[in-house]
C-alpha cells in the first residue's frame, strides 16, 4: 500500500514556544528516558547478582554492586540535572506564551505577529509587523524574589540588582539587526527593526536615558499600548511584503518542517 502524502501544501507557522516546547520534548522522551532505562538495568543486575550469591554460592556480587552503584549514582545526577532543565524550559516555553498573549491584542489594530521563527543561529521568539514599526521581541523568563524588579537606563540592565549572564540587550539588537537584513535582502527596501525585550511578570523601572535607547526593556503588558502610540511610518503595502518574504523564509527553514 503506497504511503498517502499530507493533503497540506505548506507548512503552518510556528506556534509560540515551539522551539522549547521541542527541546522539553526531546529531553523528555530521550534524555530522561535514557537515564532511568540505565538506572534500573543497573538495579537488575545488583539484584540478580546478590540472589544468585545468597542462593547459589560462589558468585561475588561486590564488583556489579560497585559498577551498577556507579551507574546508578550518575543517572540519578543526571536525571536532577534534567528535571531542573526542562524546569527552566517549561518556564522559559511558558513566558512565551504568556508574551504571545500579550501580542495578540495588536491583531484587532492591524498588527501581524509571528512567533518563534528560526534562523540558523538563534530563535527570534517574536516579531511584529505593522505600520506603527517592525519589533524584534526577545522574551527573558526568570524567577524572582518579592519586591524585586528590573531597572534600564539605556545602558545597563539590572534583573533584581544583578547583571544577566547573557546580555539579553546585546541579543535583541543583535537579532533585530539580522531581521533588518534579511528584510533588506529579501524586499530590496530598508525597514528599522525594533529590538524589544520583555519579562513575563516583572515590573520594569525605566531610568534615565532609556526613553531615548533604541533598545525597549518593558513587562509585555506594556509593550501593545506603547507600539499603539507609535507613529505610522510603513506603508500597508511595505507591511504586506515584509510578511510575505518572512513567511517564505520560515517555511524554507528546516528546523520548520
Amino acid at each position: 500500500m503506497s504511503k498517502r502524502p499530507s493533503p497540506l501544501k505548506e507548512i503552518p507557522l510556528r506556534v509560540p514556544g515551539q522551539s522549547l516546547q521541542d527541546e522539553i520534548d526531546r529531553l523528555s522522551s530521550d534524555e530522561m528516558t535514557t537515564y532511568v532505562t540505565y538506572a534500573a538495568a543497573a538495579f537488575g543486575f545488583i539484584m540478580y547478582e546478590w540472589v544468585r550469591w545468597l542462593l547459589n554460592p560462589p558468585p561475588n556480587p561486590w564488583l556489579v554492586t560497585v559498577v551498577g552503584g556507579a551507574v546508578i549514582a550518575y543517572s540519578i545526577r543526571r536525571l536532577v540535572k534534567g528535571k531542573e532543565r526542562l524546569r527552566l524550559l517549561k518556564m522559559g516555553r511558558d513566558g512565551e506564551r504568556a508574551v504571545a498573549e500579550a501580542l495578540d491584542k495588536l491583531r484587532g489594530k492591524g498588527a501581524l505577529v509571528l512567533h518563534d521563527i528560526v534562523t540558523g543561529r538563534f530563535n527570534i521568539d517574536h516579531v511584529v509587523l505593522a505600520k506603527r514599526g517592525i519589533y524584534a521581541v526577545e522574551t527573558k523568563t526568570y524567577t524572582k524574589r518579592p519586591g524585586a524588579e528590573i531597572t534600564y537606563d539605556g545602558a545597563t540592565l539590572l534583573v533584581g540588582g544583578w547583571k544577566p549572564p547573557r546580555d539579553p540587550l546585546s541579543q535583541a539588537v543583535a537579532i533585530a539587526d539580522w531581521l533588518g537584513r534579511m528584510l533588506k535582502e529579501t524586499t530590496g527596501k530598508h525597514y528599522f527593526v525594533r529590538p524589544v525585550v520583555v519579562f513575563p511578570g516583572w515590573y520594569v523601572r525605566n531610568q534615565g536615558s532609556a526613553a531615548k535607547s533604541g533598545t525597549w526593556v518593558l513587562n509585555p503588558e506594556q509593550l501593545p499600548a506603547i507600539i499603539a502610540e507609535q507613529e505610522a511610518t510603513i506603508s500597508e503595502e511595505d507591511v504586506r511584503a515584509a510578511l510575505y518574504f518572512l513567511t517564505r523564509y520560515v517555511k524554507s527553514q528546516p528546523d520548520a518542517a
